[in-house]
């Protein structure tokens, strides 16, 4: 199965970093004219208004910061959840109530610190370990930036279903986002993205085969949400 790319010398993909830039830039446009009431509004995310989403990129930036950090101290197993799941909710919560101007200033401050902090930092062969518990290399922390910005500019808006990343990066966020899946618990599928990535997994039975841009099957397998440009997708229930 396709895996995202590692660069020779094991530092962070410069075509990432970039893409981690333009789609912050699209998020911070599209959240910058926000009202409070805008704010207030449910995002894809069940239970989250945007203030959540937006709360939870923000804590996140700075856990990776946090992350970049160590590792720069020699940290060799990097967490990015130091909290407990409790407590994080309450900080969530807490970092929901803020105004729209406090959480702009947040996103902004947050995404410019941590692509310094992205930019910098070597990563060697250390690795990180996501909320998830999935451990990953370290040079890929731009690409799991990039995961979570995307998705999330994506929840924030109803009326949002074009995402456009550069053909490599876009195939490794695809890449990434399978290699999050429990695929043994799907259905059978064969995965085709317009970019090149083509992958089968699944339970058994036969694969039909679900075609599209890539960044599209990523908001599919993400959030079994079928956008105009995929075709030939399937429901994601679980099998078993």
């Amino acid at each position: 199965m396709p895996s995202p790319r590692i660069d020779g010398d094991g530092a962070p993909d410069e075509n990432v970093l970039h893409a981690v830039r333009e789609q912050t830039h699209l998020l911070l446009g599209r959240t910058i004219g926000y009202s409070e009431e805008d704010w207030a509004q449910p995002s894809r995310l069940p239970g989250w208004t945007r203030s959540h989403v937006a709360a939870h990129l923000v804590a996140n930036a700075r856990n990776l910061v946090a992350a970049c950090e160590a590792l720069a101290d020699g940290v060799a197993d990097v967490a990015l959840s130091p909290g407990s799941a409790d407590e994080e909710a309450h900080d969530l919560e807490l970092g929901a109530l803020d105004d729209g101007l406090a959480l702009q200033i947040a996103l902004d401050t947050s995404a410019g610190t941590l692509h310094h902090a992205m930019s910098e930092f070597a990563p060697g062969d250390a690795t990180v370990r996501l909320k998830s518990e999935q451990e990953v290399p370290a040079h890929l922390i731009p690409l799991v930036r990039l995961h979570e910005v995307t998705l999330h500019y994506f929840d924030l808006s109803p009326d949002v279903d074009d995402i456009t990343l550069e053909p490599t990066v876009a195939n490794d966020l695809l890449a990434f986002q399978v290699s999050r899946m429990d695929t043994a618990a799907l259905p059978r599928v064969r995965v085709v993205s317009h970019e090149g990535f083509d992958a089968q997994f699944g339970g058994e039975g036969e694969a039909p085969r679900v075609t599209g841009p890539a960044a599209d099957l990523v908001v599919w397998l993400a959030r079994d949400v079928v956008t105009p440009r995929v075709g030939g997708a399937v429901p994601l229930k679980r099998v078993g």
